[in-house]
């Protein structure tokens, strides 16, 4: 397991960081919150949308100038995200000592809010590095507390049932399945045999009523 360092978003905006080293127990926030700042304003968030999803589709014609144009403001808006988390006080001082002890270093956001966990912090970058946090780390990942989860509950039979659903709205032409399902693979390879996991395809509603409550077959085609 990466080292790993928790930032901590309340859901209304509070911002205290965590850690967890690798072979001890989660650390929990530290005692010094504060305000998330977000830099980006909502036009800077519709530059980035566009730049990311329409700008692929067409990057020519009109858009040959305003894409590059984007393009150099990506690493001014990730410097601008790490300093809103990383810039000062307890959450710098935990961030440089994980860095310091091991370049095996994943970042997990964990919020109860959709509205915070669906930000850009893919696009944070350390000024003082050449590659954003998403590329430089052994991963980012964001993460709902436990406390909202359902209760716990018995598991019967021999294996534990995963169905995995994955948003593909381009259809063919998005992701592929493998790419994504990949890291979920890789960490189920230590309980081989005692997991079953079906990758939903199609991922349409109607295709996971069939899964989730064992619906004949017929209805395969989503």
């Amino acid at each position: 397991m990466a080292n790993r360092l928790f930032v901590e978003l309340t859901a209304d905006g509070q911002l205290s960081v965590g850690t967890w080293l690798d072979g001890e127990h989660p650390g929990g926030p530290t005692d010094e919150s504060c305000s998330l700042v977000w830099p980006l304003d909502t036009d800077e968030l519709d530059e980035l949308r566009w730049y990311l999803e329409d700008y692929l589709r067409a990057p020519f014609g009109v858009y040959g100038e305003r894409g590059p144009r984007v393009q150099e403001r990506l690493a001014g808006w990730g410097e601008a995200i790490f300093a809103a988390v990383f810039g000062s006080g307890s959450a710098r001082d935990a961030y440089m000592r994980m860095r310091a002890r091991s370049e095996d270093v994943e970042v997990v956001f964990r919020s109860p809010s959709s509205t915070l966990l669906g930000l850009p912090w893919e696009l944070m970058r350390d000024p003082v590095r050449d590659l954003p946090l998403a590329l430089d780390l052994a991963g980012m990942d964001r993460s709902l507390p436990t406390a909202e989860l359902g209760a716990a509950f018995e598991v019967t039979g021999d294996q534990l049932r995963v169905l995995m659903a994955i948003s593909r709205p381009a259809g063919a032409a998005d992701v592929g399945y493998r790419m994504i399902a990949r890291p979920l693979l890789e960490r189920l390879a230590a309980v081989r045999g005692s997991v079953d996991l079906v990758v939903l395809r199609p991922p349409t509603l109607g295709h996971l009523r069939c899964h989730a409550f064992d619906v004949s077959p017929e209805c395969d085609g989503g």
